[in-house]
């Protein structure tokens, strides 16, 4: 299981706190949308726009998986981190 699927599940069975979480930026982000938790956005990442543009293919499918209707495909473009 990955570190993101991980954070996912445990922010989904209320088993951790958003703040609780440690990871890097790009890991917080994947759970924070996957869980549409937006507000807990890290800096400088707080717009959504943004925070997607950092996530790599594997983490927008994750996000994706748990939050089918976040972005659609026409934001699968590239990606700052591959």
């Amino acid at each position: 299981m990955s570190v993101e699927r991980t954070m996912i599940e445990s922010l989904r069975d209320g088993s951790v706190e958003p703040d609780e979480l440690c990871g890097s930026t790009s890991e917080l982000i994947t759970a924070f949308l996957a869980t549409k938790r937006f507000k807990d956005l890290p800096p400088p990442f707080e717009k959504k726009r943004d925070a997607w543009n950092r996530l790599d293919a594997r983490q927008r499918a994750l996000v994706r998986e748990f939050n089918p209707n976040f972005r659609a495909a026409r934001w699968s473009g590239m990606s700052m981190y591959g």
